[in-house]
């Protein structure tokens, strides 16, 4: 492998990898040209035995149909699978500064979190909050549980039950909790809020 430093944004308000490595305590990016997947246990056991043969068979239902190479960017737009997508698409991307929408982010959850509504109901009725937090925390496990999907989905939370008791939207109180639960569960994130 190689290691090089971050890069700058290539457009305003672009990727700062730079920023990103600074505020993780990184010095640099290996580069590696293979990677072998070791046999074992890796993350949570909850995770291993319940959410990964669901994805694997999810993913396999998404590719069944398409071309490869459409097939992966599928899989990397609704389960955050990356790693079937050329190289050359994902630089792409990240050039034009749109790596986000093959990345799972908010904007997924939301828009998840949109077609459950359309589905269930609004939040003011049991069934629709039961039903938009399920659908939203369920997506979000399969999403792999990343800081940018975990803040939206605490916020897609506090947002619907606060709607569901009566107390309006206050946006910025929804962002300031969804943070708070983040850097509560893992203070490491602290600078991912």
């Amino acid at each position: 492998g190689r290691l090089r430093p971050g890069l700058a944004p290539r457009n305003f308000y672009g990727f700062d990898e730079r920023a990103l490595l600074t505020s993780s305590g990184a010095a640099a990016v290996l580069e590696i040209d293979s990677l072998a997947v070791l046999p074992g246990q890796a993350g949570p056991a909850w995770r291993r035995q319940l959410l990964e043969p669901l994805r694997v068979r999810l993913e396999s239902a998404l590719r069944a149909p398409l071309a490869p190479e459409q097939a992966a960017l599928l899989a990397a737009l609704v389960l955050g699978r990356r790693q079937g997508v050329d190289p050359r698409t994902s630089e792409a991307w990240q050039a034009l500064g749109l790596v986000h929408i093959i990345s799972i982010s908010g904007m997924h959850v939301g828009l998840v979190a949109g077609a459950l509504l359309a589905l269930c109901g609004s939040p003011y009725r049991r069934r629709g909050l039961l039903g938009l937090l399920g659908g939203v925390w369920f997506y979000a496990a399969l999403g792999g549980l990343g800081p940018t999907v975990l803040r939206a989905s605490w916020m897609a939370t506090w947002a619907a039950v606060a709607l569901h008791l009566g107390r309006g939207r206050q946006p910025l109180r929804t962002l300031g909790l969804a943070s708070l639960a983040l850097v509560i569960q893992s203070p490491a994130r602290r600078h991912d809020v």
